[in-house]
């Protein structure tokens, strides 16, 4: 699930596309970033939200004190999910409102660029 939030909204479903059509060439259908971003993280939601739900509804769980379940299950899973969610959060956040979590990277001049145009902007990048 979290890895379908990841590409579909902060990496971005179009760039993922693009990464594709460069190594193969292939372009995707545009539905297909429908489905990254919405399609299969609800399934995936829904999917989890029956097993948490079957697990709530079993009697498994009642052998053992709600204190218990609540200090040894609930509590450590919250930590775990959260180690993942704040990076998402903070890069997220930082695309946004330029918080530092994502920065941009400036493209390099290569040999196929205008000679001038890279010395100029190597000369800039040194007396910075």
């Amino acid at each position: 699930l979290l890895e379908y939030v990841m590409i579909g909204h902060m990496y971005t479903a179009e760039q993922m596309f693009e990464d594709v059509y460069a190594s193969t060439g292939i372009r995707l259908p545009s539905w297909c970033s429908l489905h990254l971003k919405f399609v299969a993280p609800a399934s995936i939601g829904f999917v989890i939200s029956l097993l948490i739900g079957s697990e709530l509804k079993s009697d498994s769980m009642k052998a053992y004190p709600r204190w218990a379940i609540f200090l040894f299950g609930v509590i450590p899973t919250c930590v775990a999910l959260s180690a993942l969610v704040w990076p998402a959060a903070y890069t997220w956040l930082g695309r946004i409102v330029g918080l530092g979590g994502a920065r941009e990277v400036k493209a390099k001049p290569n040999d196929a660029q205008d000679p001038q145009l890279a010395d100029a902007q190597e000369a800039e990048e040194h007396s910075i």
